[in-house]
């Protein structure tokens, strides 16, 4: 049972509301004039029995609001009201034809089990059916039998038609809904994610100000440069969030533009290691580098020391206490030169691959927890590198641990 949770589905009952009140209006009309037109014949009274299956649908969904029941119903028994119309009331020469071909578009619209196809196919195998009678002389009409052809195929054909455009238009329908739910998920997820990652650093400097502020570490100076250094900290952490957040919507509008010149890309990682090694250092992290004395390379400096830094501090965060990270640079052939971060931890789950360069997407740590982070970082560093022309990847080693690796052209792209 499909509950009306949602606007399109209110406005889906509401159009099956319409439907069932005007068929089983019109139905009963209909079936009331044929009952004293013809008397009580086997034809009219059956007509006028199907037709309260309209009634029927009208209770699921007043009652139980089940949309696609009373859609069901609906196709249903349009279907047999006009098959038993086709079989009384001169076949193909009745002008209930012309009601056919909309019955694979409320099909489709309604999406219940009895799909536009099926409707569609039900009405061929009951026209060939009928065009069957005529031949055999079971029904007749004042019409050639080529005549009855022809609008048994325009019948058909018009029916196709139908059935094609409202099922495409529905397909791209539902697709233009996913894609709305899942952009609506994808923002409840960044203000979520934002939320938090704005929150947890404002209250660690409220708190540090707040000390400073009363005086508690006047006369104690090594425990307020701590406390500063705190403060310092969580506005580092701050500023590479709103700076992730306008790389994205750079790279979202198309704004994301790279200064390319030719850099020696070992200052670059030796750059990288000096900006991390506070961090390896509280965890008595090792960095280790292997690289000619100069490699020269035409990069924006800025942004793959931005690469860098996102693929080191990873690998200090992920990475055990008392453990290795080893960078490895050289030149890979003659265009190209491959950098990669070999970490000692546990590795990129198998289940999480997939979706590791997403945004908003973060690995679990050893614990189970995820660290801290917008997970926006990967995402930026694929989206840099692809701009550079290269690629982006990683591997888990069978020892342990994971190796990330960047291949780059020797010239720009």
């Amino acid at each position: 049972m499909k509950a009306l949770d949602s606007e399109e589905s209110l406005f889906r009952a509401r159009v099956t509301a319409g439907f069932l009140c005007y068929a089983y209006l019109a139905g009963s009309f209909m079936g009331c004039f044929r009952l004293l037109q013809d008397g009580i014949q086997p034809a009219s009274i059956a007509t006028f029995l199907t037709i309260q299956l309209f009634l029927v649908g009208i209770y699921f969904l007043k009652y139980r609001r089940d949309v696609e029941q009373a859609g069901e119903l609906i196709i249903l028994a349009g279907i047999l009201v006009i098959t038993i119309v086709l079989l009384t009331d001169r076949g193909l020469h009745s002008r209930v034809l012309v009601w056919i071909p909309l019955m694979p578009v409320m099909a489709n619209f309604f999406q219940s089990r009895i799909s536009g196809l099926i409707t569609l196919f039900a009405f061929i195998c009951i026209l060939c059916f009928v065009y069957y009678l005529h031949l055999s002389d079971w029904i007749s009409a004042p019409i050639a039998d080529e005549v009855l052809l022809h609008r048994l195929v325009a019948t058909t054909i018009s029916s196709m038609f139908a059935t094609a455009v409202s099922h495409f238009y529905e397909e791209s329908r539902r697709r233009a809904n996913a894609e709305f739910a899942r952009l609506e998920r994808t923002r409840r997820e960044w203000i979520s994610i934002v939320s938090h990652e704005l929150r947890t650093p404002l209250t660690a400097m409220r708190g540090a100000i707040s000390m400073l502020n009363h005086g508690l570490f006047d006369d104690q100076p090594d425990q307020a440069s701590k406390i500063i250094n705190v403060a310092y900290s969580n506005t580092e952490r701050l500023v590479r969030l709103v700076n992730d957040v306008l790389d994205i919507e750079k790279m979202e509008t198309g704004k994301f533009i790279l200064s390319v010149d030719k850099e020696d890309l070992r200052k670059i990682v030796e750059q990288a290691i000096a900006t991390q090694a506070t961090s390896a250092e509280k965890k008595s992290i090792t960095i280790r580098l292997q690289a000619p004395k100069t490699l020269r390379c035409y990069i924006d400096e800025d942004r793959i020391l931005q690469v860098l830094q996102n693929l080191l501090s990873n690998a200090i965060k992920f990475a055990p206490s008392a453990s290795t990270i080893e960078l490895d640079l050289r030149r890979e052939s003659q265009y190209r030169i491959y950098l990669s971060v070999t970490d000692q931890g546990p590795g990129i789950p198998e289940d999480f691959a997939a979706k590791l360069f997403q945004r908003f997407e973060q690995a679990e740590s050893g614990d189970n927890r995820k660290q801290e982070g917008s997970g926006l970082g990967l995402y930026i560093c694929k989206t840099i590198v692809e701009k550079h022309g290269g690629e982006i990847g990683f591997e888990n080693l069978s020892r342990g641990g994971c190796r990330f690796h960047i291949r780059l052209p020797q010239k720009p792209a």
